[in-house]
């Protein structure tokens, strides 16, 4: 199964599989059926489109992670804020754990 995307802003066809058949990843084969039939080259890679989407207000969620599996459990209180930046200057990430009960190199997970 294969899913072809035209993506007018950057005028370019994104093919999207997720299909295996005989082991075997279908969308090789699709590629080489195009280039056999129709004489089209494709370059495979990662797909470049443009975001459509910006955070435009500011926006707060809060979560309660309880967990007892025998011996003292897990617990945490999680609160995430996004806030809008000026546009075009990426993301910043802040940390503001209390308590210091996270270690410091999960941190560098939660910002990818």
């Amino acid at each position: 199964m294969h899913r072809t995307f035209l993506f007018y802003s950057i005028w370019k066809f994104i093919i999207w599989s997720l299909a295996v058949v005989n082991s075997v990843l279908y969308l090789p084969h699709y590629l080489l059926l195009c280039k056999r039939s129709v004489q089209v080259e494709a370059n495979v890679g990662a797909p470049q489109v443009n975001y459509r989407e910006s955070i435009s207000k500011v926006a707060e969620i809060q979560y309660v992670h309880k967990k007892q599996s025998g011996g003292s459990g897990q617990f945490a209180d999680i609160i995430v804020r996004f806030e809008p930046l000026e546009a075009g200057s990426g993301y910043e990430f802040k940390s503001e754990i209390k308590g210091g009960a996270v270690p410091k190199e999960y941190v560098p997970g939660v910002m990818k």
